[in-house]
């Protein structure tokens, strides 16, 4: 068969060329730290920021009300 780029030896090839486009996963290669591990660090930095913006999210559920035109809030 004519080689393309699906055959399964040019994509060996290509893999051994090239690795995956994640750090140290060439061949010979091995990635520091499990997957939940390499992602925590950015996970827990939008919860941070999640957390410090919840007083002014609060505020302003507060004054649109609970929807459906309950306005009680001074």
């Amino acid at each position: 068969m004519p080689s393309s780029p699906k055959h399964p030896e040019e994509k060996e090839r290509k893999r051994i060329e090239n690795g995956l486009r994640v750090q140290g996963t060439g061949v010979g290669k091995r990635v520091k730290g499990k997957l939940w591990e390499r992602t925590l660090k950015g996970r827990l930095e939008g919860r941070r920021k999640a957390m410090e913006g919840m007083p002014e999210l609060v505020r302003e559920w507060k004054e649109r009300g609970h929807g459906r035109g309950w306005k009680k809030w001074p």
